[in-house]
């Protein structure tokens, strides 16, 4: 009997989290300029729509960096890189957040230096 009540409610719950979820937006990010020296990646950005908070700036953000250490990887390999984003709009000029690249043995890959990051 408690499996039988078990399955009802993991049911309903799996009905209850599809009926939550929502379509993403899709924002529309412009790569402006992409710099890479010895040890740094700079990174000019536009973003292409009005945004509603710092977490959906900050979310670009993670994106991009995601995006630009999955694609020169091969490049990078064990290298202490930074990864420095600058992100605007037309209307704004949102400042910037930069990733440590392979800084610490232990935790290699990217790792959050320092944000600033502006939300008006």
């Amino acid at each position: 009997m408690r499996k039988f009540i078990l399955l009802i409610l993991m049911v309903i719950s799996v009905f209850v989290f599809v009926s939550c979820a929502r379509d993403p937006e899709m924002v529309n990010v412009e790569i402006l300029s992409e710099d890479i020296s010895y040890a740094t990646i700079d990174i000019e950005a536009a973003i292409g729509i009005e945004l509603e908070s710092l977490n959906e700036l900050e979310e670009i953000a993670y994106s991009i960096a995601s995006q630009t250490y999955e694609s020169h990887a091969a490049d990078i390999g064990t290298k202490r890189m930074t990864l420095t984003i600058m992100l605007s709009s037309e209307q704004f000029d949102y400042g910037s957040i930069t990733f440590h690249i392979n800084y610490a043995m232990e935790n290699p890959g990217l790792s959050l230096a320092s944000n600033d990051l502006i939300f008006n």
